[in-house]
């Protein structure tokens, strides 16, 4: 019988390895067809999401691993990159009420700036628990009163304050708030605010007076979304308080907030429920989108603690105002860090003491301008493809375990990019037609697809009228189709014992981005859908119990499709791949923007040449590579994995008949 997949809601994918997706039998074949499932509907960030989780705690476990892996990868931190030495430099020290505050800025990357406001208790003697405070979009930033009135009275109750600017906001910059970033390359306006936050706590942490075991993060709206990514992601947050931001119906309206790939396989309450087993309040307001948070989003996230056997660590409270992080909620957070930072007891109420605004919050101006060396937008994109091209320069493999570590970094990273899902048995639907009879072979209409989607991939299925053992199976990829695959070829294939499979993939032109500046944040890309659509059929063929082993063929432009494909594929019995190159030049970023072959973070993980060095030691074929094609490291992949014999790398076209001889041989 079969049984729940765990964690799966709209929207949710997995990683093979990384999750527990449960078996299920294969669907028996159907007679007829169905008429075909759309499998991806276009979503955005006022879709509604679910998000349903059931299983175990080591289920869930595996299940938040993948989520931490899908936000770095996202925000372009997969490999993280090098953390520079931040230099902060601390200024114009003033002792209030209770507290000290100093303005601090330092370097998060060189030449990129972190600006805020250090706040220390007055007269701080040994460790002390400390606060990351991220604004949100307040006109103002940080120099605003609900701010203000949070880091202030964070440090009267004994808490070393960071509080921080957002990109663009009050003294950070040059780079702008609308910084659109290098998309192919992985860079983002999230991901480069993700960072700040990563690397404000590495600053946090080295403080004199911080204990780095007691740190926590909190935040509202905008805020809101820096505190749960960093908490997901950095085990160094032990506790965390989004305020007004985890929506089943709104994930965020600023491009901060939507990093490409972000949600497309998962959405705020899962990010949320990441932080588990870690102590998480939750703050909603009746007047904005959290208004459901009782009803809907709590719920679910606290389910993930029960399974964790933590459900005391979760709690929430709503209260009838509209967006806000006023001094209810705010009183709301000091109890709860108090409770969990300081050991104070669960009931513990913890009012807010009068403050005095700080009209002199800025670092920077005409007497102190921003130091020379802040670089503004283009120079950072030039930084950080010359970062990306050394870490991938640094993983090309020179042995055995250089090729491993490849497969763990480059390999995962691939997964994440192309939002993957599992299609082995249980996964997989197949639906076949009523046989026909050809010149030599027997044919059927397939229609394939994954359980939770339905069946909506189309082909045609050959095979010889009478199989033998240990057949060979063939899947062939055409950007036109099954159609496009011609007689002559299929006669030739299943006159040697051949099951051909050849499907009709997602059209050239069909699926238009829409004008949403966040359309791929929220939905995969054309060849993202392709590479799951072959990973399919590569499974279908497997499952069949008379093949032998599966072989993948990529006509024309198909042939950069059916690479990605075959390095990703999990299915059994995968044979080799001929590959055709197409003379793609995927060194060009212009090249990988055409609509076609644009994928999120495709350089930032290496392209095609990743690709190819994730299929050794198999045997594959590139051919067409012209003179830009880039095998360099597939080429050291395959000496690696001592398997050079098995690689062929051939600069014109093959002809179909010396595909078919390649098909055919032993």
């Amino acid at each position: 019988m079969a049984t729940p997949t765990p964690f799966v809601g709209r929207n949710t994918g997995a990683l093979v390895g990384l999750v527990i997706w449960t078996a299920m039998n294969a669907q028996a074949e159907q007679p007829t067809l169905s008429t075909p499932a759309e499998p991806y509907p276009i979503t955005h960030t006022r879709s509604r999401f679910t998000f349903a989780p059931v299983g175990t705690a080591d289920e869930w476990a595996l299940r938040q691993a993948y989520i931490r892996q899908h936000i770095l990868v996202s925000a372009g931190l997969w490999p993280m990159p090098p953390k520079c030495d931040p230099k902060p430099e601390r200024l114009d020290a003033k002792t209030f009420d209770g507290f000290v505050r100093e303005k601090i800025y330092f370097w998060s990357f060189p030449g990129v700036m972190v600006t805020g406001a250090l706040y220390t208790p007055t007269g701080a003697q040994g460790r002390l628990p400390a606060v990351l405070c991220p604004h949100g979009h307040w006109k103002l930033g940080r120099l605003d009163e609900p701010p203000q009135a949070r880091f202030i009275n964070f440090a009267k109750q004994g808490y070393v304050v960071l509080a921080i600017d957002m990109v663009g906001y009050n003294d950070n910059g040059p780079i702008p708030h609308d910084f659109g970033g290098d998309m192919v390359y992985g860079l983002s306006l999230g991901g480069l605010q993700l960072w700040n936050c990563i690397r404000s706590i590495d600053v946090l942490a080295s403080l004199e007076h911080v204990d780095p075991d007691r740190i926590g993060v909190t935040g509202a709206s905008g805020g809101g979304t820096q505190t749960f990514m960093v908490s997901a992601v950095d085990d160094r947050v032990r506790v965390a308080a989004p305020v007004c931001m985890i929506s089943a119906h709104f994930q965020g309206g600023c491009l901060c907030e939507n990093a490409p790939l972000m949600r497309v396989v998962m959405n705020n309450m899962e990010i949320g429920a990441a932080m588990a087993p870690r102590p998480l309040v939750l703050v909603s307001a009746t007047g904005d989108w959290t208004k459901d948070t009782p009803q809907i989003e709590y719920p679910a996230i606290r389910r993930v603690y029960e399974l964790m056997g933590a459900p005391e660590r979760i709690a929430h409270q709503q209260f009838n105002l509209g967006h806000n992080y006023d001094k209810p909620s705010r009183e709301v957070v000091y109890a709860w860090f108090a409770r969990w930072l300081k050991g104070a007891p669960a009931d513990t109420k913890v009012p807010e003491s009068p403050y005095e605004l700080d009209n002199d919050l800025r670092i920077f101006t005409t007497a102190r301008p921003r130091p020379t060396q802040a670089v503004p937008s283009a120079t950072f994109i030039e930084y950080w493809q010359g970062m990306v091209r050394a870490q991938l320069e640094e993983l090309v493999p020179r042995d055995a375990a250089s090729l491993k570590r490849l497969r763990d970094v480059l390999g995962i990273g691939l997964a994440h990019t192309f939002c993957v899902e599992p299609c082995s048995r249980g996964h997989l639907t197949v639906e076949t037609g009523p046989p026909q009879t050809g010149q030599g072979y027997e044919v059927r209409g397939l229609q394939l697809g994954l359980k939770h989607r339905g069946a909506w991939l189309t082909g045609k299925l050959w095979a010889p009228p009478s199989i033998l053992p240990d057949a060979r199976g063939l899947l062939l990829v055409h950007p036109k189709g099954a159609g496009a695959v011609g007689e002559s070829m299929i006669r030739a294939l299943t006159g040697k014992n051949c099951v051909v499979l050849a499907i009709d993939p997602l059209p050239l032109g069909q699926r238009k981005p829409t004008d949403d500046r966040f359309y791929y944040t929220y939905n995969r890309s054309n060849l993202a859908i392709r590479v799951q659509e072959i990973m399919i059929g590569l499974a279908a063929l497997a499952e069949r119990p008379e093949v032998r082993r599966v072989d993948l063929v990529g006509f024309d432009q198909a042939g950069l499709w059916a690479l990605f494909a075959r390095a990703l594929s999990g299915a059994t019995k995968l044979g080799g791949a001929i590959i055709d190159a197409c003379r793609f030049d995927g060194s060009s970023p212009s090249a990988w923007r055409e609509n076609e072959m644009f994928s999120p973070g495709i350089l930032r993980i290496g392209g095609t040449d990743t690709a190819g060095a994730l299929i050794a030691p198999a045997q594959l074929v590139i051919h067409n590579t012209g003179q830009k094609f880039q095998t360099r490291t597939i080429e050291a992949a395959y000496r690696a994995a001592d398997a050079a014999k098995n690689l062929r790398v051939v600069s014109e076209k093959m002809t179909d008949q010396a595909i078919v001889e390649w098909m055919i041989a032993p």
